[in-house]
């Protein structure tokens, strides 16, 4: 059926209303839905009733106003379930999952995570597997793997599954979770980062260190407190830390703490953390904000002999450094921003730290906030510290400003090892992704963009999927905006 959509009167038509896919609306009318397009809509009066499950042939003798797909209504419209063996909404999914079969990246789950789940028709590395793939397509809760993916087998079949598992196995699976498996997960994370990471091509690698708060709404959630939420105040929930690689958008380490542990309380962990992935030699700059900007964060850095361009953690000590600082000192960052250096830091016998003053007016006030840095001042200019802390990643890109990304803010379950694992695979699969960017997207237009447009975009590109043999075949509609760009691909 071809044709741009029609204002119709059909006098003599007869469509086959099926139970599952017909319904009254608010005001009795009877409704009855095609490949999402509306066929009939009765238009005044109770509409026609659904008995015994059985299809009811409407006459359409008083139907106005049918909105149709063709000039001329077909004499008969018959809806009903079919086979999709071949056919999936999300076909560049298998792409991103052969991928990663090719390069092994689930091996290190076989050799170092042992969970006390039953395993009958599904193991647990075919659940870890499913919960990856509902990941890289963004499913908001675990219920939405039933409409993702396990209505479609042929991308399961690419992890060798002849259909997905439902939400109720994938959620059993995080339950099941235990703290000795977050040392497995932990491990394995480090595994893959020193197997695959991108970081590896750099000759020192800069850091991002972030806090941030997920809240939950119920009470029956393990371990959530109350704490410091920003804008939330009195919720209860979780502190979650990531340590991520400036240059490459790769999650090194991360940890999540109930919501009474300060936020960053731990520092000290999450850099000792990246150390033992990168090694002490390759460290480069290390960025974080006003949370770890503390004294004793900035003595461990000094005796550790690292770069750093943290900020201050109290604004007040930023306003009272700007009140000493001359107006002819002041140099614009950008459009209400102005920047200047202000008296060093000196902390015992260490040479002076720099310290950078940011003053932003929005026209109604003033705001005061100060950078600690080793950038020397040579070198560098204020404003460019500030730009280059300000060029930092945050866990807002992989949470807040990435909404319509993975969507790891829905936490998937109660369990606090549970939690704990997601948060785990939620990085292990952005940094699949990142990788499949950097390799399989080499040399398109699709490798500069952002890892939401990956997901909710080139992710769900409908299309079919077929496999014989070894050959693994991915047809996408031609008229798709991102089909010629996937298809220049030299991977592909």
């Amino acid at each position: 059926m071809n044709g741009v959509i029609a204002s119709l009167v059909i006098r003599q038509a007869t469509v086959v209303v099926e139970p599952d896919l017909s319904f009254l609306d608010r005001r009795g009318r009877a409704v009855v839905v095609v490949s999402g397009q509306v066929l009939a809509l009765l238009a005044e009066g109770p509409g026609p009733s659904l008995v015994g499950g059985n299809p009811v042939a409407v006459k359409l003798e008083e139907i106005e106003g049918v909105s149709a797909a063709c000039p001329e209504a077909p004499e008969r419209v018959v809806v009903k379930p079919v086979p999709l063996c071949e056919h999936s909404p999300c076909a560049p999914l298998a792409l991103l999952l052969a991928f990663a079969q090719r390069i092994g990246y689930f091996e290190p789950f076989s050799e170092h995570l042992e969970v006390a789940a039953k395993e009958v028709v599904y193991s647990n590395l075919q659940k870890l597997q499913t919960l990856v793939a509902a990941l890289a397509v963004g499913c908001p809760h675990n219920v939405d793997i039933n409409h993702y993916l396990a209505p479609y087998p042929a991308v399961a079949r690419v992890l060798g599954m002849r259909r997905f598992p439902d939400q109720s196995q994938v959620n059993r699976f995080l339950r099941r979770m235990e703290p000795v498996n977050l040392c497995q997960l932990q491990l394995i994370l480090e595994i893959l980062l020193e197997r695959f990471g991108l970081w590896r091509s750099l000759r020192r690698v800069d850091v991002d260190l972030d806090t941030t708060g997920l809240t939950v709404t119920g009470s029956q959630y393990e371990l959530a407190r109350k704490g410091y939420f920003p804008g939330r105040r009195g919720r209860r929930g979780y502190q979650l830390n990531v340590a991520m690689a400036s240059e490459t958008s790769e999650t090194l380490a991360l940890s999540l703490d109930p919501g009474n542990i300060p936020p960053g309380e731990r520092f000290v962990d999450m850099l000792y953390a990246v150390m033992e992935v990168v090694g002490p030699g390759r460290m480069g700059m290390i960025r974080a904000d006003a949370a770890h900007g503390t004294m004793e964060n900035l003595l461990l850095l000094l005796d550790l002999g690292l770069d750093f361009t943290i900020k201050g953690r109290d604004p007040r000590t930023a306003r009272n450094l700007a009140h000493d600082i001359p107006a002819c000192r002041w140099e614009t960052v950008d459009i209400g921003a102005q920047a200047a250096d202000a008296i060093p830091l000196f902390l015992g016998d260490y040479e002076p730290v720099r310290t950078v003053v940011v003053k932003v007016e929005d026209g109604r006030r003033v705001e005061h906030a100060h950078i600690y840095t080793t950038m020397p001042e040579q070198r560098y200019n204020p404003a460019e510290v500030v730009h280059s802390y300000n060029r930092r990643q945050t866990i807002e890109a992989l949470i807040k400003s990435d909404k319509h990304g993975p969507k790891v803010a829905n936490l998937r379950t109660r369990s606090f090892p549970g939690l704990y694992a997601f948060m785990y695979l939620a990085a292990i699969t952005m940094n699949l992704l990142v990788l499949f960017q950097a390799h399989v997207l080499r040399g398109t237009r699709l490798e500069g963009l952002g890892l939401p447009t990956i997901i909710n975009r080139v992710m769900h590109i409908a299309g079919q999927v077929e496999i014989k043999g070894q050959k693994l075949t991915i047809g996408l509609p031609e008229l798709h905006a991102h089909t010629r760009l996937l298809l220049t691909s030299p991977d592909t």
